[in-house]
């Protein structure tokens, strides 16, 4: 997963012209792609309908219903919400939040775009349906909408679970879709000094990732899909500015 978001990202950001003016084939290591233009205009993809395990990039659904529910005046972004108790027992990438704990719909939505916060996500989708089930229903019905036929959720925030897929096309169908969100009042960017106010937060960190980075580099090694935490919320930011 870290290689295909990383090839979307870098695919986006090429100039479309030096695929215009080359006469050689583009070849490219990931086992999925898909080049598209800002029209939705599809000018490269390599396997673009091969369904694929998705983890962490589920919550750019995640982010869109939100935001939906923002601009249809349903939802604030100063609005709080409650940490359940099923939300605070997410594993994975996190902000250990605590049942009971309180946080304004901006911030969990900075916590899940910056640090890939799976309570977070949860969080906020039992806020906006009241309860996780009910949200990946609506997140379903949201993806049949858009035509992402080759897409299926079975939660918010990507954990592993059975007939959790999509598609490198069907992901770029929704990103498109979350792109256009340029009027939603929030700046989803990463401040290091408020993520990390201190050496040993940041060497926390590290060394969370450091524990997961054996497993990780097998888990690759056999075609899953994965993402380090901090990973993939570079993805919309980097794809809208």
């Amino acid at each position: 997963m870290k290689k295909l978001v990383a090839l979307m990202v870098v695919l986006c950001l090429l100039p479309l012209p030096c695929f215009a003016q080359t006469s050689q084939p583009v070849s490219i290591s990931s086992p999925a792609a898909v080049l598209m233009h800002p029209s939705g205009e599809v000018l490269f993809e390599k396997n673009a309908r091969t369904q694929r395990e998705i983890a962490s990039v589920t919550k750019v659904m995640t982010q869109l219903l939100v935001f939906e529910e923002i601009e249809a005046g349903r939802l604030s972004m100063a609005g709080t919400v409650t940490a359940s108790a099923h939300a605070a027992s997410m594993g994975g990438s996190q902000i250990w939040l605590e049942e009971g704990e309180r946080f304004t719909v901006e911030e969990m939505l900075r916590a899940v775009a910056i640090a890939s916060a799976n309570d977070c996500a949860v969080a906020l989708a039992e806020h906006i349906s009241g309860s996780e089930e009910a949200f990946v229903a609506r997140m379903n019905e949201r993806a049949r909408e858009l035509g992402m036929s080759n897409t299926v959720f079975r939660n918010a925030c990507g954990l592993d679970a059975q007939n959790h897929y999509s598609t490198a096309r069907d992901i770029s169908i929704m990103a498109k879709e979350l792109m256009k969100r340029n009027e939603v009042p929030v700046e989803l960017t990463w401040n290091l000094e408020d993520m990390y106010p201190n050496v040993e937060a940041w060497e926390a960190d590290l060394k969370c990732i450091e524990e997961y980075a054996d497993e990780i580099a097998k888990m690759e090694e056999m075609g899953v899909n994965t993402m380090l935490p901090l990973a993939d919320p570079y993805i919309i930011r980097i794809l809208k500015h």
